[in-house]
């Protein structure tokens, strides 16, 4: 395949390491950062996709010095703080922009961008991170969405300040706060004493906290149990709700304070895994009677707690009655802005409507929703004002800012936002909805210093424009961005406009942004359908045509995947079709499941894009919920390809496997320099091979000359992968006699750690060994009875209820079945037989018994299955210290083991968020 282009710097080398550490940092920004602008899920890091462009846009150049400067630029300018000066090609230091203007490369791509009219496209513009950064750096940017709150967020984070740049520095941030505190104080008249402290008048209550309430069914308790999850308030001042059981049967109500129990077990609420367990009784409501109680409006609301400001300091109490009746005046006042939306009956990643919630105007409380309405009038009150101050154009952005500062306070005051240890998980911390059991509820009066107020969204958003301001490419000369709505599946584009596209497409099934967006949708209608008309006609977002595989809207998970397949492959021709010829593609994409990639995968390349370079890139915290219990990623994989001619086709032999194979390998090996480990090193591998893959309009299999199809290459990539990291695990042992099934337990432990895999994934695996799953099933692995997933079992998932006869009588087959019975017996301290089964298996292996167990405990997790591994090689003095803190060895059983369960999950103890995830997907 001939080349008639120069290649790009991102089709030869990309600074991982650089971009992983500071996309991490970019993360745990809370303010000052573009995602202070509006919530929006799965929003790429800045430095990430500013990295992506100026990869995309700059050549490769063959001199190695002019190569070096460049990769050393790009490694600075992809940083939070882009360094002040830097350097290069000699000792002395010099500035950005002498460094710019004095190489010629440099000059002609960064400085002359704007002149030069390159045209770039983001189709799935979401959250805006692509599309700001192409605009700032000068491109002709032009960014799509089919959502209309993604439209209305790309005009504020990227429209918006460049064509108002003018404004942006020191007076935008001053007009809005100004328009924002006018708002506050019309609505004082008509609400504040609906927010009145009735017990401790001068102290201002910060936020309400309310439970929901359901009633024992056994009828001879009937005691009314609140729905929390945890009773802490703050957990670094030791404040908590204290709660104790009524003496008398008749007494329904649990005496409640505050204060801080002796006794830690009370800390832990009721409710747990979607089921309420009867502190009085013990009596169990599963969450499928729960969910009949909701539905048949069996519960009750109450305001349980109240955090108020006391000089300064946060104080907490019982709610009384009065406080009760003060919520109870809502009554007394009445709206008409009452904006109200049905919910699908079924939505992927939702729970909710299996309680009864059909509406999203249930997803506040009275005073929550009434409160938000007033805003929301006021809001559209103030718009004529702002435009005879401001003229039509910059009042249209004042308008939208201010209802995202709606929005923000909507985020934050809902039934959904809830008390973590003195701060408020905002309603969409994560995709999908959930019962929380308890909610919090804020005070829209509270000053600009407190999350979730809506004053505190301005100040947020002042120190977004500052950083803006200080962009290293922010200039007057800067484009004004094209934002539109837009159906990718139909561009309204002439064919080769683009030079360039860069994109972040839907992930499959992970977010159901459409969805998730009514919640914002339902109330911008309400003050922003008279400034932008045309983004608001449907009732609702628009689902029908979004390209998310949910199974419940396609009515089922195969049709699903066919929807989102066909549709991903009609974007991707579109894209086709607008992209210039020899133009690039990048796509940011990331999913465990092989279902997702392939569907992906399949589109994209059907649409004749031939991929030139793949790139794994960390953007993600391993701390992001559910890393403890299912194989998260870390990584996203940039996919770049090119418009361009194919080969007709090539036989799928031995010759080009075998090329293949050597160049994975070899991009595997920078990779695992890289650090690229676990799940993410396997995703990581997908790329280098397809780009042999897209390179052909088919790949024949040599014996009957039939297409290879796109499941059957990454199967290949993966027979690959799995043997170069047991090579790597095992890098110092000969694995000619090592049995598959003891390698297939060392990738599990590498690549996913204590996770439970789902079936396809343990498939990928067992099949790369050539492994048949009856060896497997029962013995190494086991399904789980609630999940379709499985467990990769532990030694004592193996041998517990095992009597020391049974083991005795056991055949151990492979090296691991000696190696965990070895842990298992060590901990049980049962010294005659584990002898015995030491020496059988040294016997059998000799020295690789011992370094495969020191292999394994290197790539464990801190777990009950680590801790034996160290015992036992400490007893028999072949332990190598490694990072894990070093216990001694112990002849009885550890006491910390008493702490660990079953399923070997690790020492650290889950926090409240990832536990709740748990319990979250037991509902669904």
């Amino acid at each position: 395949m001939e080349e008639k282009f120069k290649k790009k710097i991102i089709e030869e080398w990309f600074p991982i390491e650089t971009v992983g550490n500071e996309s991490l940092i970019e993360k745990k920004i809370s303010t000052g950062h573009i995602s202070n602008i509006h919530q929006w899920h799965a929003r790429r890091p800045v430095v990430a996709m500013r990295a992506v462009i100026l990869g995309s846009l700059l050549d490769s150049s063959e001199d190695k010095v002019i190569s070096n400067n460049l990769q050393l630029m790009i490694k600075k300018l992809c940083q939070i703080n882009v360094p002040d000066a830097i350097s290069i090609d000699s000792n002395e230091s010099q500035s950005i922009n002498k460094i710019v203007d004095s190489h010629l490369v440099l000059k002609n791509y960064l400085r002359d961008i704007v002149n030069s009219g390159i045209k770039a496209l983001d189709p799935f513009a979401g959250g805006g991170s692509i599309p700001f950064e192409l605009a700032l750096m000068g491109c002709e940017t032009y960014g799509c969405d089919l959502n209309p709150v993604a439209v209305l967020i790309n005009k504020a984070t990227v429209e918006f300040p460049v064509k108002f740049r003018d404004y942006l520095d020191d007076k935008l941030d001053i007009l809005l706060m100004k328009y924002a505190r006018n708002i506050i104080e019309k609505i004082r008249n008509s609400i504040e004493h609906l927010y009145a402290n009735p017990i401790n008048p001068d102290n201002l209550i910060l936020y309400y906290i309310w439970s929901y309430f359901v009633i024992c069914q056994n009828s001879k308790c009937n005691l009314e149990i609140p729905m929390f999850k945890s009773f802490i308030l703050d957990n670094n001042k030791k404040i908590a709700i204290l709660w104790e059981i009524p003496e008398k049967m008749d007494d329904l109500e649990l005496k409640l304070d505050i204060g801080w129990p002796q006794d830690k077990k009370k800390l832990n609420g009721f409710y747990k895994k979607g089921a309420i367990v009867c502190p009085r009784c013990g009596m169990t409501l599963p969450k499928e009677k729960i969910h009949e109680l909701f539905r048949d409006y069996h519960y009750q609301e109450k305001l349980v707690v109240i955090c108020e400001l006391n000089q300064s300091e946060r104080k907490f109490r019982i709610s009384t009655p009065e406080d009760k009746s003060k919520f109870d005046e809502i009554n007394q006042v009445s709206s008409d802005i009452k904006p109200e939306l049905e919910m699908p009956d079924r939505i992927w990643l939702w729970a909710v409507q299996t309680y009864g919630i059909k509406n999203f105007k249930e997803f506040f409380n009275e005073r929550q929703y009434f409160c938000s309405a007033i805003i929301a009038k006021t809001i559209m009150g103030l718009f004529d004002t702002i435009v005879e101050e401001n003229g039509e154009d910059l009042a249209k952005a004042i308008g939208v800012y201010l209802q995202f500062g709606l929005d923000y306070f909507l985020n934050y005051n809902s039934k959904y936002s809830m008390l973590r240890d003195t701060w408020i998980r905002y309603t969409w911390a994560r995709p999908g909805l959930f019962m929380p059991g308890s909610y919090s509820e804020v005070n829209p009066f509270i000053d600009e210093k407190y999350s979730g107020s809506f004053l505190k969204y301005f100040t947020n958003l002042s120190r977004t424009f500052t950083n803006i301001k200080k962009h290293i490419y922010y200039n007057p000369n800067n484009n004004i961005p094209n934002i539109a709505q837009m159906d990718c599946q139909s561009l309204e584009f002439a064919n080769e406009f683009f030079d360039l596209v860069i994109t972040d497409p839907p992930y499959y099934d992970s977010i159901p942004y459409a969805a998730d967006s009514d919640f914002y949708y339902m109330w911008d209608k309400i003050t922003l359908s008279g400034i932008y008309p045309s983004l608001f006609i449907s009732k609702s977002t628009p689902k029908n045509e979004e390209l998310v595989a949910d199974p419940y809207l396609r009515g089922n998970a195969k049709k699903a995947k066919i929807y989102y397949q066909e549709g991903m492959g009609k974007a991707f021709s579109e894209i086709y079709r607008v992209l210039k010829e020899n133009g690039i593609i990048v796509i940011v994409f990331a999913h465990k499941k092989v279902d997702a990639w392939a569907a992906l995968l399949d589109a994209f390349i059907s649409s004749k894009f031939v991929i030139t370079a793949t790139w794994p890139v960390p953007m993600e915290s391993r701390g992001k919920l559910g890393a403890l219990t299912s194989a998260s990623l870390t990584s996203v994989v940039l996919i770049v390809a090119r418009k361009m001619k194919r080969e007709k086709e090539a036989y799928f032999d031995n010759k080009l496997q075998t090329n293949i194979k050597n160049d994975i390998e070899n991009r595997m090996e920078q990779f695992w320099n890289e650090g690229i480990r676990g799940a993410d090193f396997f995703l990581s591998a997908i790329g280098p091979g397809l780009t042999h893959f897209s390179k052909y309009d088919k790949l024949l299999n040599p014996i009957d000359d039939n297409p290879i199809d796109i499941q059957e290459f990454l199967s290949f990539i993966q027979t690959i992968t799995v043997n170069f990291a047991i090579r790597q695990i095992t890098k110092f042992i000969s694995t000619g006699n090592l049995d598959s099934i003891t390698q297939f337990y060392l990738v599990w432990r590498w690549g996913y750690g204590l996770n439970l895999l789902p079936f396809d994934e343990v498939k990928k695996l067992y099949q790369a060994l050539l492994i048949d799953f009856n060896d497997l099933d029962g013995k190494i692995v086991e399904k789980q009875k609630k999940k379709n997933d499985f467990l990769c079992k532990s030694p004592n998932d193996r041998f517990v209820d095992l009597s020391d006869e049974k083991i005795k009588k056991m055949n151990q087959e492979n090296l691991i079945d000696y190696l965990q019975l070895a842990c298992f017996l060590w901990e049980k301290d049962k010294r005659e037989l584990l002898e015995e089964k030491i020496n059988e298996a040294f016997t059998k292996y000799s020295d690789s018994f011992w370094m495969i167990a020191q292999a394994l405990y290197d790539i464990l997790p801190d777990c009950q299955e680590a801790t034996q591994l160290q015992g036992l090689l400490q007893r028999y003095k072949k332990f190598k210290p490694s990072e894990k803190k070093i216990v001694p060895e112990k002849k009885e059983k550890q006491t910390s083991l008493d702490s660990f369960k079953r399923n070997s999950e690790p020492l650290k103890k889950m926090d409240e968020e990832t536990e709740e995830e748990e319990n979250e997907e037991e509902q669904i």
